[in-house]
């Protein structure tokens, strides 16, 4: 196939993919012969030599599987090492080229797993290997997921011509995708979106044979000329089309598997899994995409990656939740969040608290959790009896918050554009040093730049006008100049 290829008259996309057809030259008056060796029945196997019939490493060294194989490992050795300024001394094109030369090459590979996993198949490789099937065997042998494991073994089904009792070759079970697959232009991506719509197309019970290869020839030509999720979305109008109530089993489906699950592991960070509906995946892109963008700065490019800002939007939303009045309460108290530490090291920032449930959190940690919270301090004795218990105002007030929106309209560390219902309330001064809950010492930070900038060496105070500026490191700036968010600075 070619971009050039001519349009279906219906303007939908480029004609369908004709069905492999046998080189002349690979024929033979039996079947399909190959070019170096000779064609080998692949059913006369015996129980004592179940390989017999396979073809083998000829006498020229370069035909068999295995030498081939060297050959290929060879030439990817050479492309390994070569030298930075081989790839980078390229011409524009040629780097294209090269990219998408390689990815072609790397989507042609899945034609190699259909002759691993046929081979594996009928010479009985898992059973001689004590696995119950092919999947098992790839999964145990080479630790790859089951389920990517079962992948190859179906499209190896799906997509691998093969040779009948007689001999006589027969064509794969979905012709025109293996040819779209053998042009190298369809990622095994693309290759399972329309192995899985085809499926579902094929379980309607009033589809017709030509229904079914109609849309195998739509998916084969579409494949290669549309993104994953673009050709992902066109399958599925595809099966809608043909199957208008196939969606409802699907989102019943989504239903039934929904679930999420949290569990503490042995350093005590915690890890998240499950599985989610598509209604609730678009609601949390909604809420996702804008908190998760890199915030580069004077301070240099965000080094967090992908998931590490996720994480951070995720306790981000969490803490803004918590923050608000509309908290269902627990045991008659709003929700709260307990931790219990010797005072001493909480003014020296040594040591570690504990939670309820045991779990230690350092106490620089501590600190940067609870620059959002109201601290109800406990005074216990040394055999844990309650002697004092009291209250202090440790969160900005309601009016005192306002007040901070008005002023620093966001995140005032230099170059962030954080808007302020998104950012954390920050001392100047240390609440915990005696530094006070008001508009004198406290400024507006996202939570990112409230948790890194001390690391950072960046220090904050006020101006003579009451302006948060920021004094970068030396590293960064020798003469360290004060630097005012231009957000601010254009507001004054």
């Amino acid at each position: 196939m070619s971009n050039d290829a001519p349009h279906r008259p219906d303007g939908i996309g480029p004609d369908p993919l004709e069905p492999p057809q046998p080189a002349p030259d690979a024929l033979g008056p039996d079947g399909p012969a190959d070019r170096d060796t000779p064609h080998r029945d692949v059913t006369a196997g015996t129980a004592a030599d179940p390989t017999a019939g396979l073809p083998a490493d000829t006498d020229d060294g370069v035909s068999g599987p295995v030498a081939a194989l060297a050959v290929f490992e060879a030439g990817l050795v050479g492309l390994l090492g070569l030298a930075e300024a081989a790839w980078t001394g390229l011409a524009a094109d040629e780097l294209l080229g090269v990219i998408k030369g390689f990815e072609s090459i790397r989507n042609r590979m899945v034609q190699i797993d259909h002759q691993l996993v046929h081979a594996s198949t009928i010479t009985r490789l898992a059973d001689r290997q004590a696995f119950a099937t092919t999947t098992q065997l790839l999964a145990g042998t080479v630790l790859i997921r089951t389920a990517e494991a079962a992948g190859r073994v179906t499209t190896t089904r799906e997509l691998r011509p093969s040779v009948s009792m007689t001999g006589e070759p027969v064509e794969p079970r979905r012709p025109y995708l293996a040819a779209a697959v053998a042009t190298g232009r369809v990622t095994p991506t693309h290759t399972q979106i329309a192995l899985r719509a085809l499926g579902k197309i094929g379980k309607v019970a009033h589809t017709t044979a030509e229904q079914v290869e109609r849309a195998e020839q739509d998916l084969a030509s579409h494949a290669p000329v549309l993104t994953p999720r673009q050709f992902q979305v066109f399958a599925d109008k595809l099966v809608d089309v043909i199957d208008p109530d196939g969606v409802l089993p699907d989102d019943r489906d989504h239903e039934g598997r929904r679930g999420l699950n949290w569990w503490e592991t042995r350093d005590g960070s915690w890890r998240i899994e499950g599985r989610i509906t598509p209604a609730l995946a678009q609601k949390l892109n909604a809420v996702f995409d804008p908190l998760t963008l890199p915030q580069d700065g004077p301070d240099g490019p965000d080094v967090r990656d992908q998931p590490q800002r996720t994480h951070d939007a995720l306790e981000m939303l969490l803490d803004r939740i918590l923050r608000g009045p509309g908290l269902p309460e627990f045991g008659g108290t709003p929700t709260t969040v307990f931790v219990t530490i010797n005072y001493q090291d909480l003014l020296d920032e040594t040591g570690h608290g504990t939670f309820t449930d045991g779990t230690p959190i350092a106490t620089d940690t501590l600190l940067k959790m609870a620059a959002q919270a109201d601290i109800l301090p406990v005074v216990l004795t040394s055999e844990g009896q309650v002697l004092h218990l009291g209250r202090s105002q440790r969160i900005a007030s309601k009016h005192l918050t306002h007040a901070l929106y008005a002023r620093d309209k966001g995140c005032s560390f230099p170059g962030c554009h954080v808007t302020p219902q998104w950012c954390e309330r920050h001392h100047i001064h240390p609440w915990h040093r005696d530094g006070e809950t008001n508009l004198d010492n406290m400024t507006l930070l996202c939570r990112y730049h409230h948790h890194n900038f001390e690391r950072l060496a960046w220090t904050c105070h006020l101006n003579n006008d009451g302006i948060p500026e920021w004094t970068p490191p030396a590293y960064i700036d020798p003469t360290q100049t004060p630097i005012t968010n231009t957000r601010i600075r254009h507001a004054a």
